[in-house]
């Protein structure tokens, strides 16, 4: 049971979250102290976009939000009509991509 305004708050924030909120972050760089825009990342083969509008850049930020805001692992959309109706089967604690596994031998590549 909710006991104060702090738990609704926190109960509120876990179930309000948009279902794209990734498409926010779509254009936003990073910088270094100088203010010069840093190159971004590119992303492995494997890690690919689901859903509308997604680019790598949008993807890149949305993986690193996951690892930031929690500790569960990172898989991606396992469903694979996730892929073709990403509003109707989408796991909202995943970032829009397609499902992905990282081995020790992609560990030891990098």
């Amino acid at each position: 049971m909710l006991q104060s305004t702090a738990d609704i708050q926190l109960c509120c924030l876990s179930v309000c979250l948009q279902l794209f909120w990734e498409r926010r972050l779509k254009g936003l760089r990073s910088s270094d102290i100088t203010e010069e825009v840093l190159q971004t990342l590119d992303l492995p083969k494997g890690l690919q976009s689901v859903g509308p509008d997604s680019s790598d850049d949008t993807l890149l930020s949305a993986i690193a939000s996951a690892l930031h805001m929690s500790s569960a692992p990172i898989t991606g959309q396992i469903s694979v009509a996730a892929e073709k109706s990403p509003v109707v089967w989408l796991n909202t604690s995943q970032p829009l991509c397609r499902a992905f596994n990282i081995t020790d031998q992609h560990i030891r590549l990098e």
